[in-house]
């Protein structure tokens, strides 16, 4: 696991425990591990650990001339189509590959593997609602603040009702969201009136 951090020592230690017929001088596209006998996972993009002696090149000459079988997950399940069409675009043209997979080359880049989103739909409503952004133009004991936080959720809870903001369900199709999605997550028990009040008013 995390290859794209490995350093020549451990590959060739891996090589040669999966190819006993190898030589310990041969170069990496002289090695044949047995069926089934390296599995490799990485991302060539998180290679950051080159001050420990990982080598981006290893992995790319792993890749391009071992005798393997590549799998590339490449799709998104979490982000909406526009957003995943916004990031292929742009850094499709950012990631560029290097000249050469050599350690000696001045770049070494892995290219870029764009994405294949599975949302193709946007959600309704916004992705993040914050609340008490507005000053409330005067100084206000606790307790009132706890009523005006209460009915700031009664009124965004309303707010996604009648709007019918969705949310996805398990099946992965979305759908508005009901009051049996919400839950209000507190840290104490001590707004607990105030929310009942303001949940009570907006029915």
């Amino acid at each position: 696991d995390e290859f794209q951090d490995t350093d020549p020592l451990q590959l060739e230690l891996a090589l040669l425990i999966t190819d006993p017929e190898a030589h310990s001088e041969a170069n990496v596209d002289q090695f044949a591990p047995r069926p089934g006998s390296l599995f490799l996972v990485g991302d060539p993009k998180q290679s950051i650990y080159r001050f420990r002696r990982a080598d981006i090149s290893l992995y790319l000459k792993a890749r391009n001339y071992l005798p393997v079988t590549q799998v590339t997950l490449t799709e998104n399940f979490r982000t909406t189509e526009p957003i995943i069409q916004w990031i292929n675009a742009v850094f499709s043209h950012l990631i560029s590959t290097g000249p050469g997979s050599d350690r000696s080359s001045p770049l070494v880049q892995p290219g870029y593997e764009p994405l294949v989103g599975r949302r193709p739909e946007a959600m309704i409503g916004p992705p993040v609602t914050l609340l008490g952004r507005r000053a409330h133009g005067q100084e206000i004991d606790a307790a009132q603040l706890r009523e005006l936080e209460a009915a700031d959720v009664a009124t965004t809870i309303t707010t996604a009702i009648v709007e019918g903001w969705t949310i996805e369900g398990p099946d992965g199709e979305q759908r508005p969201c009901g009051f049996n999605d919400i839950a209000i997550l507190l840290p104490t028990r001590t707004s607990l009136p105030e929310l009942e009040v303001a949940l009570e008013a907006a029915s």
